[in-house]
C-alpha cells in the first residue's frame, strides 16, 4: 500500500510542477549533480515545453503506476463456497 501511495504522490507532485510551470511560464528541473535548471517561455521555448510535457507526462506514468500496483497487489478474499443441495442430483 505504501508503495502505491509514493508513486500515485510522486506523480501527482510531477503533474502539479508542470501544471504550475505552465500557469507561471516558467519550469524548473532538478538534476542529479548540478544545479536546477530554469527554463522561461520567453527565452528557451523549446526546453520550456520539452520539460513540460516530459514532467507531465512521466506524472501521468507514475499515477498511472500507483494505481496499477495497487490493483495487482490488494489482498482479495476468496470466494465464499455455495453449499449443494444433498438431495438435487
Amino acid at each position: 500500500m505504501m508503495i502505491c501511495l509514493f508513486l500515485i504522490g510522486t506523480g501527482a507532485l510531477l503533474g502539479y510542477s508542470a501544471i504550475d510551470g505552465v500557469i507561471h511560464e516558467t519550469i524548473t528541473t532538478a538534476t542529479r549533480g548540478g544545479p536546477a535548471k530554469v527554463y522561461t517561455l520567453a527565452m528557451q521555448p523549446g526546453a520550456y515545453w520539452f520539460h513540460v510535457v516530459l514532467q507531465g507526462l512521466f506524472g501521468m506514468l507514475l499515477m498511472a503506476a500507483g494505481l496499477a500496483w495497487h490493483r495487482l497487489t490488494r489482498i482479495e478474499k476468496p470466494a465464499a463456497r455455495t453449499k449443494r443441495k444433498s438431495g438435487s442430483r
